[in-house]
C-alpha cells in the first residue's frame, strides 16, 4: 500500500482531499457567503454583477483581482454556494499538486513531501478557510503555483514560464496591497542576483505584470490622489497606534485639537452616519457612479468605496503617525503582540469561526499536537490591549495570554527556518547555485513583506496574513528536515577511527 501510494502521489493527493471535503459537508460545514453581504472588502454584489468594470475602475478600497473574481462568478452562477465552493476545492487541489510538485525539486523526500502537503491541506486553518468567499485561500494557493513556476524558470530558463511566474505575482499584488510594487521589485532584483548572466530575460517576463501592477497604483493616483492599491493605511495604522491609547486620554487629546474627532472610535469602519455624529464633516459625493455615491451598499452594509472613507482614513493616518512619534514605546508593545499572534495557529481567526466551531475537538488536537498550543481556547485571541471606558490597561496580561495561546512550535519554527532561508539563499549565491539562490531569495523577500510590513501595519488577523505563506515555511521546513537526515547519514557512514588506521 505505501509502496503505491509514493508510486502515485498526486492520485494519493487528490483522493484524500475528496474525501476529507465529503466528510466536512457530513458534518454539516457550509460555505460562507457573509463576505458578499457586509465584509469591508468586498463591493457591492449587485454592482459587480451588473456593474462589473466600470465598479472596479473607481474602486480605491482594495486591488481589484478579487472583486473581479467575484463578480464573474456572480454572472456565472448567481450567490450560489456550491459553485464558489466547487471553485474553492478546485484551487485547493491544484494548490495542493503544486505544492507537492515544488518539494520534490527542492529535494525533499516524496514520503515527508506528501505528509507534510496532506498535513496542511486537512489543517483545520485550510478547511475553514476554503470555506468562506475571501481572497486568503486562492491567493495561498498562488502562492504553491507561483514557487513552483519560478523554479521551473530558474531551472529552464524558458520564456512561458517566466511570464507565468510573474504574472502570478501580479495576481498577488493585484489582491492585496500588503504585497506593494516594492515586493515585485524585490523579487527581480534577488532574481537578477541569483542569474546574472540571464538578467534581461527575467527583467523581459517581469515587466508585463510591473507595469500592470504599477499602472493601478497611478490610476489611483490620477483618481483619488494617492499612489496606493488601497486607500485604508489610516484604517491599519489606528490598531497598533491610535486603539492602544486608553480612551479617556483619547477624548482629552480630541478636545485639545491634537487628534482629529475620527479617533475616538475603536473600529475605523463605522458606517459614515456614526463618523458624522463623532464630529466628521462629510462632503456631499454625486459622481452618478454608483459605486462611489453609495453610502450604503444594497446588503444594508457600509459602502466603504465611498470618497468621504478616504478623507476619515486620512485624518486616522496623521493621527496615527503623531501617536507613533510621541508614544513609540506604546507602538512597541503592539509589535511584540502583532509578532504573538502571528504565530497563533491560523484557524482562530473569528471571521471563520462559523464553521471552526463544528470542527472544534479536530481544531483543538491538531493545534495542540502540530503546533504545540499550550492554551487551547475555542474563542477568539485576546485583542483588546487598551483600556475602555469601563476597563483598567491589561497589554502585559493580553500579551502572556497570547504567549501561551499561540503555537510554541511555530514560535521556534518561523524564525529559525526564516534564518535557515537567508543562510542557504547566500550560500546559494556564492556558489552560484542559480535554482536554489532564486527560490530562497524569492521566499525571503515574500516572508520578510509578510512578516515585517505585516506586523508593522495590524494588529488584529496577523495570524490570518501569515496563512497565505505557510506553504513556503513548510516547504523550508521540509528542506530543513531531508537536510538534517542526509547529514545524519552521512555520519553514520564516516569510517571510524580504528577503521582508518
Amino acid at each position: 500500500m505505501l509502496h503505491w501510494i509514493r508510486r502515485h502521489p498526486y492520485l494519493t493527493i487528490t483522493a484524500v482531499y475528496v474525501l476529507s471535503r465529503l466528510a466536512l459537508c457530513a458534518l454539516g460545514l457550509t460555505f460562507d457567503m457573509r463576505p458578499l453581504i457586509y465584509f469591508d472588502q468586498t463591493l457591492d454584489p449587485v454592482l459587480l454583477r451588473d456593474r462589473l468594470l466600470e465598479s472596479l475602475w473607481y474602486c480605491h478600497t482594495q486591488p481589484p483581482a478579487m472583486n473581479f473574481a467575484i463578480g464573474v462568478m456572480l454572472k456565472l452562477f448567481g450567490p450560489s454556494p456550491l459553485a464558489f465552493y466547487l471553485w474553492n476545492c478546485l484551487l485547493g487541489l491544484c494548490g495542493a499538486c503544486a505544492l507537492y510538485a515544488l518539494m520534490r525539486r527542492m529535494r525533499v523526500g516524496a514520503g515527508s513531501s506528501l505528509v507534510l502537503v496532506l498535513l496542511f491541506f486537512v489543517g483545520p486553518a485550510a478547511i475553514v478557510t476554503e470555506q468562506q468567499v475571501f481572497y486568503d485561500y486562492p491567493m495561498m494557493v498562488v502562492m504553491c503555483v507561483a514557487g513552483l513556476l519560478l523554479h521551473r524558470f530558474a531551472s529552464n530558463r524558458t520564456w512561458r514560464d517566466g511570464f507565468l511566474f510573474f504574472g502570478s505575482l501580479a495576481v498577488v499584488a493585484l489582491t492585496r496591497s500588503l504585497y506593494h510594487p516594492i515586493w515585485l521589485v524585490g523579487v527581480i532584483v534577488v532574481l537578477v542576483i541569483a542569474d546574472r548572466k540571464g538578467w534581461k530575460r527575467t527583467v523581459v517576463t517581469s515587466l508585463p505584470a510591473l507595469l500592470a501592477v504599477v499602472g493601478w497604483y497611478l490610476k489611483n493616483l490620477v483618481l483619488f490622489g494617492g499612489f496606493f492599491g488601497s486607500s485604508w493605511m489610516g484604517a491599519n495604522l489606528h490598531s497598533p497606534t491610535i486603539s492602544k491609547v486608553p480612551y479617556n486620554e483619547r477624548l482629552a487629546m480630541i478636545a485639545r485639537g491634537e487628534l482629529s474627532p475620527v479617533s475616538s472610535t475603536d473600529d475605523p469602519f463605522l458606517s459614515l452616519d456614526s463618523f458624522q455624529v463623532l464630529g466628521h464633516k462629510l462632503r456631499a459625493v454625486n459622481t452618478g457612479i454608483p459605486v462611489l455615491d453609495m453610502q450604503r451598499r444594497s446588503t444594508g452594509a457600509p459602502n466603504y468605496n465611498n470618497p468621504n472613507y478616504i478623507d476619515i482614513h486620512k485624518a486616522l493616518e496623521a493621527d496615527a503617525k503623531k501617536i507613533l512619534a510621541e508614544r513609540p514605546a506604546l507602538f512597541l508593545r503592539s509589535l511584540a503582540a502583532a509578532l504573538v499572534i502571528y504565530c497563533t495557529p491560523a484557524s482562530e481567526v473569528w471571521p471563520f469561526d462559523v464553521n471552526r466551531i463544528k470542527i472544534l475537538p479536530y481544531d483543538c488536537i491538531y493545534n495542540k499536537v502540530v503546533f504545540a498550543q499550550l492554551n487551547y481556547h475555542p474563542g477568539r485571541i485576546m485583542r483588546d490591549y487598551t483600556a475602555t471606558p469601563e476597563f483598567e490597561p491589561r497589554s502585559t496580561t493580553a500579551v502572556i495570554y497570547n504567549v501561551f495561546h499561540a503555537g510554541i512550535l511555530l514560535m521556534i519554527l518561523i524564525p529559525l527556518l526564516t534564518v535557515l532561508c537567508l543562510v542557504w539563499w547566500w550560500r546559494a549565491t556564492r556558489r552560484g547555485e542559480t535554482v536554489d539562490a532564486a527560490i530562497y531569495g524569492y521566499m525571503i523577500v515574500t516572508l520578510a513583506v509578510t512578516g515585517l510590513i505585516g506586523n508593522l501595519l495590524s494588529v488584529a488577523e496577523n495570524n490570518r496574513y501569515r496563512f497565505v505563506v505557510d506553504p513556503y515555511y513548510l516547504l523550508l521546513a521540509g528542506v530543513a528536515w531531508e537536510r538534517w537526515r542526509a547529514r545524519r547519514r552521512a555520519g553514520r557512514s564516516s569510517p571510524t577511527v580504528s577503521e582508518t588506521i
